[in-house]
């Protein structure tokens, strides 16, 4: 009975693996893909008619995994794009892609001999490119891609799971407007005003008298934009000079020129003490060349004097002013200092009876506690 009892525990246990072992199976493949997923992309949204484009197809894993077999279908509408070929990506080989169109439908089967290709933890991987052609008499109209992956297996013929990718929508149109804006403009001094936006133009910038030479740091959202900056340097304190960022795209009529008006302040006036005594002294040198030189009338001579007189009544008028300032403010600090030396004796003063006070309280307390001791010895005895 004990054998049997034994024997059955352990079926028991081994069908109760089997039947949990399944739903394990499914949660981890639920989390996988929850992180791993194939994409679709492309290089604009927009496309010109009878163009090139290109279809990316991509993964993206949270883990690195090994990829040696998939099969994906893509579908796309044949009336608005035509199918070329692929491109392969990465150092993938072209001979390990099998490729068939039926229709609307074009099927890639990848299965490699080799150990495959890994995914890369931080960015997604491109595996090839779709390449298309625009038809001419699509303009106006939006190419719609859908794509389905199926049969994914590692080397060793482990399933794997990804998210299938979302659809991916690519109008088609006559032109192209190519993007010429920028996505930053960051001058060397000071704040632009307003504070930039792709989309405004124009803007002015404060600096400094002592500032003769901005530097702009502009960045284009195309990586394929070219920028141009027409000047660096400044005009003469007090004048305003314009910089222009020139943004354009190569092979193309299209630009957008931002202008930044730099303001550069003027160079503050000289202390009014040295413009003084230089005036003087300039007058007292013209006072002694009229001396030698007779062609000089006399009318501005003596009103030179008139100023020199004006100048020095002002002056000594002045001096009388300060005097009495600081006559004025003397006498202030020494009520001050008499005031303050009062409230010193009297904080001195208040301090020593405080002293005194506590002094004589420690005095009555130790003499407390010392008849008790001494009456507490007594009653001993």
């Amino acid at each position: 009975m004990k054998m049997r009892s034994i024997f059955t525990s352990i079926l028991l246990f081994i069908f109760t693996i089997l039947l949990i072992l399944p739903f394990v199976r499914a949660l981890e493949a639920n989390d996988s893909r929850e992180t791993s997923k194939f994409s679709l992309t492309c290089e604009s949204t927009e496309i010109e008619k009878g163009k090139n484009m290109k279809i990316g197809f991509n993964i993206s894993s949270s883990e690195c995994q090994n990829i040696s077999a998939f099969r994906v279908k893509v579908k796309f509408d044949s009336s608005l794009v035509s199918y070329k070929n692929i491109t392969p990506k990465n150092d993938l080989k072209l001979a390990d892609f099998k490729t068939s169109l039926i229709a609307d439908t074009l099927t890639i089967i990848y299965l490699t001999s080799e150990f495959g290709f890994f995914t890369d933890m931080i960015n997604p991987l491109e595996i090839f490119d779709i390449n298309f052609i625009a038809n001419s008499n699509a303009s106006g109209s939006e190419a719609l891609f859908s794509a389905n992956v199926d049969g994914i297996s590692d080397y060793e013929l482990n399933e794997l799971y990804f998210n299938n990718p979302d659809n991916l929508s690519v109008k088609i149109v006559d032109e192209v407007i190519p993007d010429c804006t920028l996505s930053s403009l960051i001058p060397s001094d000071g704040e632009l005003n307003p504070s930039f936006d792709p989309h405004i133009f124009n803007y002015y910038l404060d600096v400094p008298y002592d500032i003769n030479k901005i530097e702009v740091e502009a960045e284009a959202k195309s990586e394929s934009s070219k920028i141009k900056i027409n000047r660096t340097t400044l005009g003469r304190a007090g004048t305003s000079t314009d910089i222009k960022i020139v943004v354009s795209q190569p092979n193309t009529k299209y630009k957008i020129t931002y202008t930044i008006t730099v303001n550069r302040a003027s160079k503050p006036p000289k202390d009014s003490s040295s413009s003084n005594s230089s005036n003087k002294s300039n007058k007292k040198r013209n006072s002694s060349n009229s001396n030698h030189n007779s062609s000089i009338d006399y009318d501005e001579t003596e009103q030179d004097n008139i100023e020199d007189s004006d100048i020095s009544s002002e002056n000594d008028s002045n001096d009388e002013d300060n005097n009495e300032t600081v006559d004025a403010i003397s006498s202030n600090v020494d009520d001050n200092n008499s005031n303050s030396k009062v409230i010193y004796v009297k904080e001195n003063s208040f301090n020593v009876y405080l002293a005194g006070i506590c002094t004589i309280c420690v005095i009555i307390l130790i003499i407390y506690f010392m008849k008790n001791i001494r009456s507490s010895k007594i009653k001993k005895l």
